[in-house]
């Protein structure tokens, strides 16, 4: 398994979404990395003229998924969190489209057909090489070309997530440099 493995799985997603109509609900955790996920995706979601609403969690708790199980969003996004939690995901939004890009250990690789699930660790990638932001940033890269312009965020939620330490490795320098590119 390799990034590009990864890649694909990401431009599958992104084929999934685009052929998904209805509001999107963006679930984040509420760190540094999970508010620059959101941003990210809720950038990508507006260039794309799609209704969304956000929310920030501590943790995807029974409660929290219970709540967003009971809105009017056909399609929710977990940025940042997710991982650990797909039995829990799976048993409150089974009637939703979910997409979690998190970067996180994985708790169950189990597929269900209503989970779209990007995560490094399902590509032999290690997520610590990677943030949240950084894999939401991927993912809206695939989505929009001109989201390019946001890698800046990604790299930012890695930088917080304590990932840049004598620089960056694997996909950050990726997203690293396409922040760089667009500078020049």
């Amino acid at each position: 398994m390799s990034f590009e493995d990864l890649e694909d799985a990401i431009k599958d997603a992104v084929k999934k979404l685009l052929n998904l109509e209805g509001k999107v609900k963006i679930v984040s955790h509420n760190d540094c990395d999970g508010v620059c996920a959101a941003a990210v995706m809720l950038k990508a979601l507006k260039k794309e003229d799609r209704i969304f609403s956000l929310k920030f969690v501590t943790v995807l708790s029974d409660e929290s998924l219970k709540e967003v199980s009971e809105c009017d969003e056909p399609i929710i996004f977990i940025t940042d969190l997710g991982s650990s939690n797909i039995e829990s995901i799976n048993n409150y939004l089974k009637n939703k489209q979910v997409f979690i890009l998190d970067h996180h250990q994985i708790s169950n690789i189990e597929e269900l057909s209503n989970i779209t699930h990007i995560n490094p660790f399902l590509f032999g990638l290690d997520g610590k090489d990677v943030s949240g932001s950084g894999i939401t940033y991927l993912f809206t890269k695939y989505l929009n070309k001109e989201n390019i312009e946001n890698a800046y965020i990604a790299v930012t939620g890695a930088i917080a997530d304590v990932q840049e330490r004598n620089g960056f490795n694997g996909l950050n320098q990726i997203i690293l440099q396409d922040s760089l590119d667009k500078i020049e």
